[in-house]
């Protein structure tokens, strides 16, 4: 045997113990991270989005928008979620959509321009409105990630 008394017994025995102590604890401390249950959503009707400020260690909050998820998301669904994101992550202020574009994967991107003044948007109004929002829709997992200038 390449070991001979009791410390090498006790070298090998935590040799051994050591790899499957931590394998156990690794998948006992996977197993207690809550991960928002989005596979419980329905996937049309009243679906639930969980949103993130990108880069931010902040809680996520949860949306409901009423969309249509059976057949992928379309642009109408897309500025639904990022809408209500916005308007939950933004509070009163006034804003217009800037563009809605969808990436070959079915993420969606749809950016806005915002102002603390409150009005119509209009055509008039829009080359004003000094702030951006940006809001990545991830339909497969009901995830929106967004941004905002400060």
């Amino acid at each position: 045997m390449w070991y001979r008394g009791k410390l090498g017994f006790i070298f090998f025995v935590m040799l051994v113990t050591v790899p499957v102590v931590s394998a156990f604890m690794a998948v006992t401390l996977h197993s207690q991270i809550t991960q928002p249950d989005n596979h419980a959503n329905n996937l049309s009707g009243t679906v639930n989005f969980t949103c993130w400020l990108a880069g931010s260690t902040s809680e996520p909050f949860i949306i409901a928008a009423e969309v249509n998820l059976t057949d992928g998301m379309d642009i109408k669904e897309a500025i639904e979620v990022a809408t209500i994101t916005f308007e939950t992550a933004m509070g009163n202020v006034s804003y217009c959509i800037r563009s809605a574009n969808v990436a070959g994967d079915g993420i969606w991107t749809v950016e806005f321009s915002w102002e603390y003044v409150m009005g119509e948007c209009s055509v008039d109004v829009f080359p004003h409105l000094g702030h951006w929002f940006e809001a990545v829709i991830n339909p497969s997992n009901q995830t929106v990630i967004y941004n905002h200038c400060r």
